[in-house]
């Protein structure tokens, strides 16, 4: 198994704080030390040291209950086969894992993508490009501030309007912002938008 190249530890290094700025958007357990690591900290404590971005793992626990773990896996394979769901499925079920985030470095194959939707829903796969998490579109001047509404706040804002959720305007699941905060259909999200009049402008989107 080949080391990373100089080049390939800057890639990761960049996907790696935004997996790390993603799980903790998400509401998931993530060191501040590693928020803040720089490229060199990074190179030190993982680049010099595994052999391979498969060797990178990062495991963490929701905020609010520590049994709801995801795990993040960087796969070296330029095309990702179906071994390595098959390999990453055994991890998780050993880990009582139930969701995953698959970065990927150029293509997955058919076959591979199969056996993830098969596993579904017992187990969640969230598939990115790594060119995808060079940059986190979450800090992008043009992109809002988005909030994820809990069952109860969903309910409130329901009631408040009294309308039904499919009565709200809608996100797609695929949409990059809804991938990067891991949603689910059936999910709301609050917007909020800055207003030379109002100050802040909000609006909600229910998620299909």
């Amino acid at each position: 198994m080949e080391a990373m190249s100089p080049e390939e530890k800057r890639v990761m290094f960049k996907v790696w704080k935004t997996c790390n700025k993603m799980l903790k958007a998400r509401k998931y357990n993530v060191l501040q030390s590693d928020l803040d690591l720089t490229f060199e900290q990074f190179e030190e404590t993982y680049g010099n040291v595994y052999p391979s971005r498969d060797h990178i793992i990062l495991l963490a626990s929701k905020e609010d209950d520590d049994k709801d773990l995801i795990l993040v896996r960087f796969p070296a394979d330029e095309k990702v086969q179906s071994n390595t769901i098959k390999d990453l499925t055994a991890r998780m079920k050993e880990q009582s894992v139930r969701r995953a985030i698959l970065v990927i470095k150029n293509e997955i194959t058919h076959h591979a993508r199969k056996c993830m939707q098969l596993l579904e829903p017992e187990l969640i796969f969230d598939l990115f490009h790594q060119t995808d998490l060079m940059v986190n579109i979450m800090e992008h001047a043009l992109v809002p501030l988005h909030i994820v509404l809990n069952d109860e706040e969903k309910s409130e804002l329901l009631q408040r309007y009294n309308v039904k959720e499919s009565q709200l305007p809608r996100m797609q699941k695929a949409d990059a912002i809804s991938k990067y905060l891991g949603l689910e259909c059936g999910q709301v999200v609050k917007i909020v938008r800055p207003s030379e009049t109002a100050g802040r402008y909000i609006t909600y989107r229910f998620v299909t």
